[in-house]
């Protein structure tokens, strides 16, 4: 599980983000067992100075420590997190132990993402005020690391496209998206989800880490369909929606939406047929 040390060393990690690293690899050691990472050369023609956003799967609950445990010492990364809203004796009583690890890594090496409640149940929502602290954080030489899309519990890509990781590359001048998928076991295994963290444990399965080809995000269409619907829910909150509204709205989201299908099939390539989801379809008549 090694990089060519050549690669990215102007994002060598800082000294705050070794507490990151050691927390990770405690998480790895517990959980799995061999980790193999394929697609190393693809970093090698970055910019030193080119703003890096790594789009990675949640199919399980330890794709992305796994992936900052197996890039960290490349990169100087920040993990966008929704748990970081939480405070310890909250994630306690609902058995969430996302926070813990937070807590143990260091709060300085996460971001924020808003959420609501909806039914007991966190949802994610789009708050402008999140892009521009994660682009503040790219600006400043970090590598971000974002969740490609909403969790899945089924071992397959949802059907969802993701909306951060494409809208903070669109915000941010340069900003190139890693893709990067996780497949923890075989087949059709759904292990390292928080449901089976005892099964995984026993087995403690092999990972797989690909590195997929750099994209942009900077179609200028795309770019204002984002910002549309950024307006129009922001009116919304404010109770200003205007007449016309949720037919823009509509729009403007079939935009979005074809952009984040990009990323989408970039995953779904470097993944297996079964965990692929509609995605797999998609893949074959689009790449």
């Amino acid at each position: 599980m090694t990089l060519d040390k050549t690669v990215s060393q102007h994002r060598q990690p800082k000294h705050s983000s070794f507490r990151l690293m050691w927390t990770m690899r405690v998480f790895a050691k517990v959980l799995v067992g061999k980790i193999n990472v394929v697609g190393q050369e693809r970093l090698e023609s970055l910019p030193a100075d080119v703003p890096v956003v790594v789009a990675v799967t949640h199919i399980s609950d330890i794709d992305i420590p796994l992936v900052v445990l197996a890039l960290g010492s490349y990169f100087d990364f920040v993990v966008t997190d929704i748990s970081i809203h939480r405070n310890f004796r909250d994630s306690i009583r609902s058995v969430d132990p996302t926070i813990v690890g937070i807590l143990i890594a260091g709060i300085d090496n996460f971001l924020p993402i808003t959420y609501v409640l909806e039914n007991g149940k966190r949802k994610g929502q789009i708050n402008p005020d999140d892009r521009i602290q994660i682009g503040q954080a790219l600006k400043a030489g970090k590598t971000v690391v974002i969740a490609a899309h909403n969790p899945t519990f089924d071992g397959k890509l949802p059907d969802a496209p993701g909306y951060l990781a494409v809208r903070i590359a669109q915000s941010v001048e340069n900003t190139v998206v890693i893709p990067v998928t996780i497949q923890i076991g075989k087949g059709s295994d759904r292990l390292g989800l928080v449901k089976t963290i005892v099964q995984t444990i026993l087995k403690r399965p092999a990972a797989k880490i690909s590195i997929g080809e750099p994209l942009i995000f900077n179609n200028p269409a795309a770019k204002r369909a984002a910002a549309t619907v950024e307006d129009i829910l922001d009116r919304r909150r404010r109770g200003l929606e205007q007449a016309d509204d949720q037919d823009k709205l509509q729009k403007a989201k079939q935009i979005v939406i074809r952009e984040g299908s990009r990323l989408m099939r970039a995953l779904a390539k470097m993944l297996p047929p079964e965990r692929r989801g509609k995605w797999g379809a998609e893949m074959q008549d689009n790449f």
